[in-house]
């Protein structure tokens, strides 16, 4: 079933939301020099920490649907789970959750929603004193952000 997204997209976007979409679950996929895609399906209380993800796109239910996925101990979880610089996302903008989000340590942007959701939340994990962007010694694709620890 499609929710029509892809009527908004660029033929190259287009092309690369349903190559995501399509994706078997647990495999990388390289879509453009800069996006490396990998799904991950499953109860994100049984998913440990991994490859130190730049992303995470998190659609639960809202809280007072699925309380138990937007505790504190939760966001800790994801905290862990990004790199410096690493962005969170949701739908959900309740002040408490926003709160939460602030005590874990994540620095939080409100940004307009789509269609009737009047704003959606952007976590973004900051850099600290003792990490380094280094973009030139990537040994994989120089395009991309190699976070270095000092």
């Amino acid at each position: 079933m499609s929710l029509g997204y892809d009527q908004f997209l660029s033929a190259a976007l287009n092309k690369a939301w349903k190559e995501m979409h399509n994706l078997s679950p647990e495999k990388w996929k390289n879509l453009s020099p800069e996006f490396d895609f990998k799904k991950i399906l499953g109860r994100i209380e049984d998913v440990s920490a991994f490859e130190n993800a730049e992303l995470i796109y998190y659609d639960a239910f809202a809280p007072q649907i699925q309380p138990e996925l937007w505790k504190k101990e939760m966001m800790q979880k994801m905290y862990e789970m990004l790199v410096p610089g690493g962005i969170l996302v949701t739908y959900c903008a309740q002040g408490a959750f926003k709160r939460t989000l602030k005590e874990v340590g994540f620095q939080i942007e409100a940004h307009p929603g789509p269609g009737r959701k009047r704003e959606i939340t952007l976590a973004r994990k900051p850099y600290s004193q003792f990490y380094q962007i280094d973009v030139k010694n990537d040994p994989y694709n120089s395009g991309k952000r190699i976070i270095n620890k000092i």
